[in-house]
This record gives structure tokens, sequence and C-alpha cells, in this order.
């Protein structure tokens, strides 16, 4: 069994100005304070037996939140969901 980590030390330094090409149509922007929106479902546990327990997922799930937060991202963390859910929420999240 997985033991619980503590996260990772994530320090993300934000970039001040744009140091790609000018002219870079395919680029996502990062530039506003708020730089996207980030959904991550985790899913450890199943209602099925087709799936086991995923040991160690919200190890994984925290620290991508930790991660995105620091790169300016609203996240959305979502945990153990059936396929209704995560379907109901993708909508829901989707603009």
């Amino acid at each position: 069994m997985i033991e619980d980590k503590e996260p990772l030390k994530i320090e993300v330094v934000k970039a001040t100005v744009f140091r790609g090409p000018p002219d870079m149509p395919n680029v996502y922007p990062m530039t506003k304070k708020v730089r996207g929106l980030c959904l991550i479902i985790d899913n450890e546990k199943f209602i099925n037996d087709v799936l086991p327990f995923r040991e160690g997922s919200k190890i994984d799930s925290n620290n991508l939140d930790i991660l995105f937060e620091q790169l300016g991202f609203k996240v959305t963390l979502r945990r153990n969901l059936s396929y209704q859910e995560m379907m109901e929420t993708i909508q829901n999240f989707a603009p």
C-alpha cells in the first residue's frame, strides 16, 4: 500500500513577458490573471469489478491541483464520480 505522502513542493515562477516568437497563432495565451479553467477528475474507486482501486491517485491529483493553481488556472477537482456524474461534470464544465 502506498503511504500518504506530502504534496510535491511546487513553486511556479510566472513570466511577466511573452518570450516566444511574436507570431505564434497556436500558442495558448498565458497572460491573463486567471489563465483558464482546469478540470481534474480523480477516480480511485470504481463501482464495477472491472477496474481495480487506483492506489496513489489522490497524491497525483493533489499535485496537479497545486501545479495548475500556481500556473494561474481556476481548478475544479472532482473525485470518485460515476460515469453519469463524469458526463454531467464535463458537460457543465464545458463553455
